[in-house]
């Protein structure tokens, strides 16, 4: 991307405790883009439904997608994204990239929450010092917090070749049960966290394809206790596995093979990026199925003071 300039903030407690605010701006020679949101809104009347709506509006150059695209591939010829291709099969041009979320959380009267949809922590120099939320006993009736999450979720891509330019748009629906039964949400030393969910695209208004894919991630936490050089040390494990149903070959007399129902390149079965195989090109794999597992060390983070919306 070159050299960019840009600003941006965040804010959390104004008007509800555990509401935050964020937005940032930036631009370079040839990249610019803005994004804004608000997290963990209280609907009015509620205590347990939460609203976040976030999105980024953008124009990048050199983007590259490791997928298939509308063409055919010979017999012989690994698909792009699949676990036989080549690191050279990808698309890349300049482009814009735009997404917007609009997320709601239903936090279930169970476990932790059983009393309020939200989690008070108290801690010292980022370390857990109240009563932990989960992580003791695996039983979501008694220990931890248990969400519905339900999740409307769109992006514009478009590439921009020499000769001529590929866009898409998809406009689709998740809808996921999160279990986190971990002593502190946003910084976990013991316990565990699962989220099974599944999306769907309807083919609304511009989005040309209907898909489907379903998900699982899970997490394990292991504490180590403190050390010389740490005041707390853990082992973070995670599982992630997905595969798109409607995800098809489909081959014609000459063997010439074109991919059908599959989610687009950054919605399905795909590794790398900002959440998983971190440091790692983004969605280097997008074939139907799709697994990972994940060592993570980790150390306390700088916080002082939070509230959450769950826990």
């Amino acid at each position: 991307m070159g050299l960019n300039v840009g600003v941006g903030g965040m804010i959390k407690g104004i008007h509800q405790d555990q509401m935050t605010i964020g937005g940032t701006v930036f631009g370079g020679e040839t990249s610019h883009a803005i994004a804004g949101g608000v997290w963990n809104y209280m609907i009015p009347g509620t205590e347990r439904v939460f609203l976040s709506a976030y999105g980024m509006f953008g124009y990048y150059p050199q983007q590259r997608a490791y997928t298939t695209g509308p063409e055919t591939y010979p017999p012989g010829s690994p698909l792009p994204g699949s676990n036989d291709s080549s690191n050279t099969q990808f698309f890349q041009a300049d482009g814009a990239s735009n997404w917007f979320d609009i997320k709601m959380e239903y936090v279930l009267p169970i476990g932790a929450t059983r009393n309020d949809g939200r989690v008070d922590y108290k801690i010292r120099n980022g370390l857990l010092v109240s009563e932990p939320s989960g992580g003791k006993e695996w039983n979501p009736l008694e220990s931890g917090s248990t969400i519905f999450v339900a999740r409307q979720f769109n992006r514009y891509q478009s590439f921009e070749f020499n000769e001529g330019k590929l866009d898409g748009t998809i406009h689709a629906m998740e809808f996921g049960l999160l279990y986190d039964n971990t002593d502190f949400a946003p910084n976990p030393s013991y316990g565990s966290r699962q989220y099974v969910a599944t999306s769907h695209d309807w083919g609304w208004f511009e989005s040309k394809k209907q898909w489907s894919f379903h998900e699982l991630d899970m997490s394990k936490y292991f504490s180590l206790g403190k050390s010389e050089w740490a005041s707390q040390r853990v082992i973070a494990l995670n599982l992630w596995t997905g595969v798109s149903p409607t995800w098809e070959v489909n081959t014609d007399a000459q063997g010439n093979r074109r991919v059908e129902g599959n989610p687009p390149y950054n919605e399905g079965a795909t590794l790398g990026g900002f959440t998983r195989l971190r440091g790692t090109t983004t969605t280097v794999s997008t074939i139907r199925p799709c697994s990972m597992v994940q060592r993570n060390i980790v150390t306390p983070l700088p916080i002082t003071h939070l509230r959450m919306c769950h826990g």
